[in-house]
């Protein structure tokens, strides 16, 4: 078993088919969502959902998590911490990725293009779709934050969501471990920012 810098633990399958039958099941049989708690699955079927469009690419994917979870849903929220930690290209959920390729292959997210890349369009199956449909009748406030959050952050490019994120001094603890830093940092024109 292999373990990510963020405490997330890859699991082989049979621990893996557990896991998602458990989460699953969860998810099928809650008729009414606590809008101060969401897990981590419910976090992932709201944010794609959220839109008619496909959420394209795995930077758009991590990048709207995150600011769905810092920026658009009040602190007091209590939402299964997807524990962002820095790494390539500003903050990164090793257990976002995992859970969203459990739900690729239970059946409730599907993609189009190459995995595991930026050519990489998610969208919700028919069974994802009644899920969703479920946490939305059953807290309409939360998915319609989460439709607004979604519906501003796709005006954003790739590039552009990173520009943001790092344009925001509290998110620089996200980029220490950046490899494109230098792309986003501020231009202080002049001299000595004169």
């Amino acid at each position: 078993m292999k373990i990510y810098s963020d405490g997330t633990r890859v699991l082989d399958w049979a621990e893996a088919e557990i896991i998602i039958r458990t989460y699953a099941d969860s998810l099928k049989h809650s008729k009414k969502v606590d809008h101060n708690q969401l897990n981590a699955l419910q976090q992932i079927l709201l944010l794609i959902g959220a839109s008619e469009k496909e959420l394209n690419g795995n930077i758009r994917l991590q990048k709207e998590a995150f600011l769905v979870a810092n920026e658009y849903l009040d602190y007091e929220r209590k939402l299964e911490d997807l524990r962002f930690v820095p790494y390539r290209l500003g903050p990164y959920s090793f257990k976002l990725a995992e859970l969203t390729n459990a739900l690729i292959i239970s059946g409730y997210l599907g993609y189009r293009g190459r995995k595991n890349s930026n050519n990489q369009a998610y969208y919700l199956t028919s069974k994802g779709r009644n899920i969703f449909n479920k946490l939305r009748k059953s807290n309409s406030k939360l998915a319609k934050t989460i439709t607004m959050a979604r519906k501003e952050l796709d005006e954003f490019s790739p590039a552009g969501l990173l520009r943001y994120i790092y344009s925001k001094p509290e998110y620089r603890k996200y980029t220490t471990k950046s490899t494109v830093k230098k792309l986003y940092m501020d231009v202080t024109w002049g001299r000595h920012g004169a």
